[in-house]
């Protein structure tokens, strides 16, 4: 118990994302598996995760897999966009594209993106 104290104690001083990290290899390395990572492999398994660590590294997994296809989303919106006004998109247009991380409005302006004939209808049919 003293050591998940330390752990949490320890966490608190880390950035988030190395406090994520940290915190899911303490936490694994607190909990002894059944088997060992060597046997699970001589039977053909991948070592499991144990427990709400496997939960937490799906959920961020997960969240990850979602931001990627927003981030694809937007470029794409970014892309056709420039191809259709024959122009670079200007970078707060572009900035506030790239910001966005809901999926339906995304594909919303991808729509808009693939009609537009200038940068303002674009803007009109977007809303922004």
């Amino acid at each position: 118990m003293a050591a998940a104290r330390e752990a949490v104690a320890l966490a608190g001083r880390l950035k988030d994302e190395e406090r994520r990290l940290w915190c899911l290899g303490t936490l694994n390395a607190m909990v002894e598996p059944v088997l060992s990572a060597a046997e699970l492999k001589a039977l053909g398994e991948e070592p499991p995760m144990v427990g709400w660590t496997e939960s937490v590294y799906l959920r961020g997994r997960k969240e990850g897999r979602a931001e990627g296809r927003a981030e694809g989303r937007a470029e794409s919106v970014l892309d056709i966009l420039a191809e259709r006004v024959g122009s670079e998109v200007p970078e707060p247009l572009a900035d506030r594209v790239r910001a966005e991380r809901d999926r339906d409005l995304l594909r919303n302006w991808l729509r808009a993106a693939a009609t537009a004939e200038t940068l303002d209808a674009f803007r009109r049919t977007a809303g922004i």
